[in-house]
Formats: structure tokens, sequence, C-alpha cells
């Protein structure tokens, strides 16, 4: 009985050092590789290899991805519309024209224009039908309604049109407002703001040479789609309706055509250069 116990337990002894080999030796092969180990991830073996990212730049910035070049897909805001006229109230306008109209009119040349030029455009409305992100339905599409709206798009750019207005009839000429903060996706804010002034300044007849500026330091200005659009965006005040000479080009077709042409030539230069720094 002693022989046979014997013979047992030096079996389930031999059984278990078995067993610790084969684990040590599973072990070892899933073992994570020492941080100089070089890893083979060639291509060749089917491996993704990755840009590195590029941190984002300014204090507390966050972005959520390495961001890439899209699609060239632009969002057109035509300013005000539907029960809201926007200024012209005070103006050199005709009788019966306000804001709305012109930014419309030049909003759809735009429009076309970038189409022809082989982007992809997104219309924030069409002048007729109450937009989706109406949610008073009050056919006053205000500023929070707008920008739900094109940050639920997949746009790249965003140009928003409007008419100025000042207490002084000699103030003229074209302003664009961009704003870059952590709401952005990307910094083309300022870029692309400033490719479109010079884009102006090259091919459209203007009143004066166009500004563009940062609002965020400037006292009591409230431009919001500048400031909340997940995309870059701009806001572009195309002329002054209250200067004698702006309000005749402002409702002057031929020139609403060439002030589209402006902002759409700044718009390709700039993604131009995106693709071809």
């Amino acid at each position: 009985m002693d022989r046979i116990m014997r013979k047992t337990i030096a079996g389930t002894l031999a059984l278990l050092l078995t067993a610790a080999a084969v684990l040590s030796g599973c072990s070892r092969k899933q073992k994570t590789p020492a941080p100089d180990t070089q890893v083979n991830t060639s291509p060749e073996e089917g491996a993704v290899v990755l840009e590195p990212a590029i941190p984002a730049v300014g204090i507390g910035r966050v972005m959520p991805a390495v961001v890439v070049k899209k699609n060239r897909t632009i969002c057109i805001d035509p300013g005000h519309g539907f029960y809201d006229n926007g200024t012209g109230e005070n103006s050199y306008f005709p009788e019966g024209v306000y804001e709305k109209h012109v930014n419309f009119a030049i909003a759809t040349y735009l429009n076309q224009d970038l189409i022809d030029r082989g982007f992809d455009t997104i219309m924030m409305h069409n002048g007729v039908d109450r937009p989706e992100y109406d949610w008073d339905m009050n056919e006053i599409f205000n500023p929070n309604e707008r920008i739900a709206f094109i940050n639920a798009q997949e746009v790249d750019y965003v140009v928003s049109i409007h008419v100025n207005a000042a207490p002084n009839p000699d103030a003229c000429g074209v302003r664009i407002f961009y704003q870059d903060n952590n709401y952005k996706w990307n910094d083309w804010a300022k870029p692309a703001a400033e490719a479109i002034k010079e884009a102006i300044d090259d091919t459209v007849e203007i009143t004066a040479p166009t500004t563009a500026d940062d609002p965020s330091t400037m006292a009591n200005s409230d431009f919001a789609i500048p400031r909340e659009t997940h995309a870059a965006s701009s806001l572009i005040e195309v002329g002054f309706c209250t200067n004698v000479v702006d309000a005749a080009n402002l409702v002057n077709e031929e020139w609403q055509k060439s002030i589209a042409n402006g902002i759409a030539e700044g718009i390709e230069r700039f993604f131009d250069n995106l693709e071809n720094p």
C-alpha cells in the first residue's frame, strides 16, 4: 500500500512540474515588450501608420482629435430673414429694401460661386421656409438657433453675411469678424478671414480697405456665430447701408456678384493653401 501511495504522489508531482513549465512559457510569450524594443509595424503587415499628433495652440486649448482637412464643405448664413428685417431704417436703401434682402442675394451668389469652384455648400435657410431649428416657431432665426443648426452639420467653414450701419455716414467698407477659442475644431478662423480680406481688396471695388478683426477685445461687441460655432467661421459685414456709396453698391446686382466672388476667391485661396502650403 505504501509503495502504491509513493507512486501516486510521484506521478502527481511530475504533472504539476510539467504544468508549471507550460504556464511559465505562456507567461513569457505574453509579456509586454520593453520600452526600447522595436515592434515591426510595417505597412506590408497591414499596420496603419499614423502621423504624430500636433498639440493644439493656446493655453488651455482642448482639441478632440488631430485635425485633418475635410471635404471643403461651407455653410452660408444669410443674416436675418423672414420676419427679421435686420437693418434698413434710416439707411440709404430704397424704400422697402432691408438688410435681409441684401444678405440673401449675396449669400445666393456666394453659394453658386463656391459650387462652381468645387465646394460643397449648405445654406442656412432658403428665405421662404421656416428653418428646422426655429424652435420657438416665430420665424425669427436667432443666433442660438443658427448656431445649433451650424454645429449639427458636417462643415469645415462658416460664412455669415450681414450689412453694417453706423451713426457716422462716412463709415464705409467691408468688415470681417472672426474669433479663435476653445469651441473651434481648428485654428483656421484668423488665416481664413485674412485670406478673404486680401481677396476682396484684390478683386472688388470697395469704398475703403477691408478690415479683419477679432471682436473679443472690442467693447460692447456680441458676435455669437464667430464665437460659438465649432467650425471656424467669419461674420462679414459687406458694407454700410448708412453710407451713400456703400448703400448704392449693396443693392446693385453686379456689385453683389462681385463681393460674393471676392469672398469665394478668399475661401478658395485659403483651402488651396491648406493643400499646398
